[in-house]
């Protein structure tokens, strides 16, 4: 989504979304893991929170990453049962606000990587990805794979 996740004006995105996924109260969880490295996480969560709960009478339940963290658990346990079984069982699966290319190299090699990296890659890393490349063709001049035989 870019910025913006908890925005007043994506209650109708949310809304929509959560109605396609059956009657409520649909289970929900936020993983906390893209915003987990702030020191306002804790407050952050709680904002998600609120904003569910007051904006779409929906509730959602946090887990993730910064989560363990917190309760003095170590970083492995994000492969636990519990979070396992949270993800799983969630029908809606939010993870931001925050930095999506933290949560991914936080997620690298646990349970979350395969599935975060197939459905929440957002289209704005992957423009970056493509300035940066062509950033870099500019300042370097053209690769030779980037040159195509006439």
């Amino acid at each position: 989504m870019g910025s913006g996740e908890t925005a007043p004006t994506m209650v109708k995105v949310h809304r929509q979304l959560l109605e396609r996924l059956g009657p409520p109260p649909v289970p929900a969880v936020l993983l906390d893991t893209p915003f987990g490295f702030q020191e306002n996480a804790r407050e952050i969560a709680g904002r998600a929170v609120t904003y569910f709960r007051e904006s779409l009478q929906a509730p959602i339940a946090i887990t993730g990453m910064a989560a363990d963290a917190k309760a003095g658990v170590e970083q492995a346990s994000f492969a636990n049962e519990q979070l396992v079984t949270t993800v799983r069982d969630s029908r809606y699966v939010f993870a931001g606000p925050g930095s999506p290319s933290y949560a991914l190299r936080k997620w690298q090699g646990t349970v979350i990587s395969e599935p975060a990296r197939r459905e929440a890659v957002p289209r704005r890393m992957r423009r970056v990805r493509e300035r940066r490349r062509a950033d870099a063709r500019r300042r370097d001049g053209p690769r030779v794979r980037d040159l195509q035989v006439r």
